[in-house]
This record gives structure tokens, C-alpha cells and sequence, in this order.
């Protein structure tokens, strides 16, 4: 009785070993499929429904440019076919709009942060903007707009740097247009004007002073 006993323990866990091979068998728990060497198959790309709710959820936090959304869905694992079927879409109806990123950039951009063309083009290609879209945008800026702009910049710098030598003065300021991404000539203008007003400016305050 007792080999009987033993022979049907044995037999129960050899029976258990098979039940749970064959459960490794049919997949991971991540609903991936094992090969027959073990190796786990890689899922499926994402198909249009999830390439819109990826897209439809960048939208929501920020505006993007179509290479944006493209590059994100890439990353994500969405089918190509599928992501330019989605953006397409996207764009007939208004969500995706390069143009309007790019004039809205330009703006933002020359206004607020006081960068040139030359700076602001570059952006706009690394996010992905075709080369005449940005050329239109950036064209807005005209070079008396782009002088204004540099100017100030450079005053709002003059500030930081009294008691400097002129040389050095010059210096910084036309380095720091340059990094702006604005062109040589506009930079050198806005520089000589800069330095040339706050002298003015300084002339000025003396013979305020002398005729008090």
C-alpha cells in the first residue's frame, strides 16, 4: 500500500510539471507569445485607435508639429502606416497645423525671448517643420523689426556690464546677439547703436549736472 501511495504522488507531480510547462507555453503575462525556443515574440505595432489616443494626449498638454506627433508615435511602437493615417487626419480637420506652429513660434519666440531669425529657424527644424513652412514663418520678421529687437536685448545686457572697457562691452554684446541668431550686420548695428545712445545718455546727465 505504501508503494502505492508513493507511485501516485509521483505521478501527480510529474503530471503537475507538464500542466505548468505547458502554461509558459502559451504566453507571458504581458500577452506575448513564447517561440519555440523560448524567446519571447514582440507585441504587434499599434494601430490607428491607439496612434489617436497617443496623438489626441499630446495634443491636450502643448501644441505639436506633425514630426513631433511622428517621431512620438515611433517611440511609442505605432505602425507607420497607422500613424500617417491618424496625422493626415489630423491635419484635414485642423488638430495638426505646422503653419499656424510655426507663425504662433516665430511670435513667441522674437517677442518674448528676443531671438533672432536665424536662432527661431533652427527650432523650428528640429522639431520637424519643412524647410518652406519655416522660411515663410521666419520671413514675417522684417530686418527693421529684428534691429529693434537686438537693441534691446543688447541694453538690457549694457546694464550688467558698467564699468567694463568698451572693447569688452563690445565683446559680449555682439556674442550674445550672435547666440540670439541674429546675423552679423544686424547685430553689429544694434551694438554701435547701443553703445553709442548710452554715451549720448551719459553726455547727457553731465550737463544736466553742470547747469544745476
Amino acid at each position: 500500500m505504501a508503494g502505492e501511495g508513493t507511485g501516485t504522488r509521483h505521478g501527480g507531480e510529474a503530471a503537475g510539471r507538464r500542466s505548468r510547462g505547458r502554461d509558459r507555453g502559451r504566453g507571458s503575462g504581458r500577452g506575448g507569445r513564447l517561440e519555440a525556443d523560448g524567446a519571447e515574440e514582440p507585441p504587434a505595432p499599434g494601430g490607428e485607435s491607439e496612434a489617436r489616443r497617443i496623438a489626441l494626449d499630446a495634443l491636450s498638454r502643448s501644441a505639436r508639429t506633425r514630426g513631433q506627433l511622428e517621431a512620438l508615435l515611433e517611440r511609442k511602437g505605432v505602425a507607420s502606416e497607422a500613424a500617417g493615417t491618424v496625422l493626415d487626419r489630423f491635419e484635414e480637420v485642423g488638430l495638426v497645423d505646422d503653419a499656424g506652429y510655426a507663425e504662433a513660434f516665430v511670435e513667441s519666440r522674437h517677442r518674448v525671448r528676443g531671438q533672432g531669425g536665424r536662432a527661431i529657424a533652427f527650432e523650428l527644424r528640429r522639431r520637424g517643420v519643412a524647410d518652406e513652412v519655416v522660411a515663410e514663418a521666419v520671413g514675417t520678421l522684417d530686418a527693421e523689426q529684428q534691429f529693434e529687437t537686438a537693441c534691446r536685448v543688447a541694453r538690457a545686457r549694457l546694464r550688467r556690464l558698467s564699468g567694463m572697457p568698451a572693447e569688452v562691452k563690445v565683446r559680449r554684446l555682439a556674442g550674445l546677439l550672435a547666440r540670439k541668431g541674429y546675423s552679423g550686420d544686424v547685430a553689429a548695428r544694434a551694438v554701435r547703436h547701443v553703445l553709442d545712445s548710452a554715451q549720448t545718455d551719459a553726455a547727457d546727465g553731465l550737463d544736466d549736472w553742470a547747469d544745476e
